[in-house]
């Protein structure tokens, strides 16, 4: 897309991003206080990234990845924890143009793979992901404690 922009997020963007969050997340309950808290721990985290994409002056998409060891890798790999782009703006290039920027940023760290989990109902952002050459792999499981 003409004229987007993709930065590190600053401490500002983070009520526009709360706000996509929020999309990404409609049903479930945040708390603002906690998911701040975390975004600041993890802006000054040397393995976590975190990315905005910006029209203008205008938030429009968000990622967080983080990097760790991985023994199927024997190395390091780059982890989606993140990525939503406004409802209104899904469709233009926005997430892809998000998901490059990580790719680059994980291979000049030296990630040997990109991963990411998706929800089952997320059609659109796993055709997305298809097309730039992710592949399924797994099932992802969760137990709440």
């Amino acid at each position: 897309m003409r004229g987007l922009n993709i930065s590190s997020a600053k401490l500002e963007d983070f009520p526009a991003v709360f706000l996509l969050l929020k999309q990404l997340w409609p049903k479930r309950r945040l708390f603002k206080k906690r998911i701040q808290d975390l975004y600041i721990r993890r802006m000054k985290d040397n393995w976590d990234f975190l990315l905005v994409a910006k029209l203008g002056k205008k938030l429009l998409g968000f990622s967080a990845f983080t990097v760790d060891r991985n023994f199927a890798y024997a190395g390091r790999i780059a982890y989606i924890i993140e990525l939503v782009v406004d409802e209104e703006w899904r469709g233009r290039g926005i997430g892809k143009a998000l998901m490059k920027a990580v790719e680059k940023m994980a291979r000049k760290l030296k990630c040997r793979a990109v991963e990411l989990d998706s929800g089952f109902t997320r059609l659109r952002a796993h055709a997305l992901y298809e097309s730039m050459g992710y592949e399924k792999k797994c099932y992802f499981f969760v137990k709440k404690i």
